[in-house]
């Protein structure tokens, strides 16, 4: 007779989505920690949460499925990092909705110099800072059309933007993209952008998208950078430099590279900067907790009842 399937479950969740994984999961011991121990990690044939890949690597020997709570899997798919056999899920689909309006705060904040009044409320200083931008009319280029980046795309178009997609990969244009393009197309839409918009993956093929030559292609007066995906997609002197220069408008970044950010780095101080310290996701809405649980209890029906997961991570692509 087979031994019971052992799952930890490392994620917040309510009195009822923990009846509702128990349900899913007939025969299975199911462990509810944020810090299990030991012994019940060695154990453990499936971790839903977001335990260290070192920890998981170095105590989870029996471990077969890995489920992330988190969207971006990076250090999960790093060579190395867990064993080939494991199977990695993510939560994509479940942080559109926190990041974008967060990205969203942080494009109006710069447009309406949000910023440069915050300070000056700091140093007790009246002055009109002049003249400011809106996302109406304005031409946003979107790298990255999933669903961090779609749920973004669909905000500022009903604020009245243009929205140019830009993906690595061809695939049918959704409707909420006003044009769409491959990679190889980059530098030419870079010119015409009031806005670019990042949400990619930390993968080899993103590091380092927006290096100095094309943060130079950015011809508009007052050019907005706004990066809620991954900060290696970014070569952070060269950012530093375009603004301290003023050949670009300004950055919000809730992701940087290094991370964290040190704390005499020169990006703080940089004219136009606005830097979150990686929250725009993690648990910090209800809708997004919401998610993430109920897609880890249709992905732990499907996995004791063998059926396809739902985000199965391709590890040749990272994400």
């Amino acid at each position: 007779m087979d031994s019971p399937l052992n799952i930890i479950v490392c994620i917040p969740v309510t009195e009822e989505q923990r009846r509702r994984m128990v349900q899913a999961c007939p025969g299975a011991n199911l462990v509810f920690s944020h810090t299990p121990a030991a012994q019940e990690l060695a154990a453990a044939q499936v971790v839903v949460g977001h335990l260290s890949p070192e920890r998981l690597s170095a105590g989870a020997p029996r471990l077969r499925w890995f489920q992330c709570d988190f969207a971006g899997v990076d250090r999960y798919t790093a060579p190395g990092a867990l064993p080939p056999q494991v199977l990695i899920t993510n939560a994509r689909g479940a942080y559109g909705l926190a990041i974008a309006e967060h990205m969203l705060a942080g494009t109006l904040a710069l447009m309406k110099r949000l910023d440069q009044y915050h300070r000056n409320q700091l140093e007790h200083v009246w002055r009109d800072e002049g003249s400011v931008t809106s996302l109406e009319g304005a031409q946003v280029l979107l790298l990255g059309t999933g669903d961090i980046g779609g749920s973004y795309a669909r905000m500022v178009r009903a604020l009245g933007s243009r929205v140019t997609g830009v993906r690595f990969h061809r695939c049918p244009k959704p409707d909420w993209l006003d044009g769409q393009y491959t990679m190889e197309a980059l530098d030419g839409l870079l010119p015409l952008a009031d806005v670019v918009a990042l949400a990619l993956p930390g993968t080899p093929q993103t590091r380092g998208v927006m290096d100095a030559r094309r943060l130079g292609l950015l011809k508009k007066p007052g050019a907005l950078l706004v990066n809620g995906g991954r900060g290696t997609a970014v070569v952070t002197d060269a950012l530093c430099a375009a603004l301290q220069h003023g050949t670009l408008g300004g950055a919000f970044l809730d992701v940087t590279d290094p991370e964290p950010l040190p704390p005499g780095h020169p990006l703080w101080d940089c004219p136009r900067a606005l830097v979150t310290p990686h929250i725009a996701g993690y648990y910090h809405l209800p809708q997004t907790v919401e998610r993430i649980a109920e897609l880890c209890i249709r992905n732990l029906g499907a996995y004791c009842s063998g059926r396809p997961l739902e985000n199965l991570v391709d590890r040749t692509l990272g994400y």
